[in-house]
């Protein structure tokens, strides 16, 4: 039985963050002010998603009009 149980708890949550981080650097930039980090650190995974609709929106919103018509007529 691990007695430490609470502290490999923290561990793997830790490397899953990391995990998390590596693929999101604007989430990571924002999680590296340790005030930010200590108030979202259980919320990684929703603002990764959000940080990657931002940047989808951004993306989609800054393509030329003429290459999205192309794109919807096929």
């Amino acid at each position: 039985m691990l007695r430490n149980f609470p502290e490999v708890e923290r561990e793997i949550d830790f490397e899953r963050i990391n995990e998390v981080l590596k693929r999101s650097p604007g989430t990571a930039r924002w999680m590296a002010n340790p005030e930010n980090a200590k108030v979202a650190w259980d919320d990684v995974g929703a603002l990764t998603g959000i940080g990657t609709l931002l940047a989808s929106a951004v993306e989609f919103a800054s393509r030329p009009a003429g290459e999205l018509r192309k794109r919807q007529n096929g």
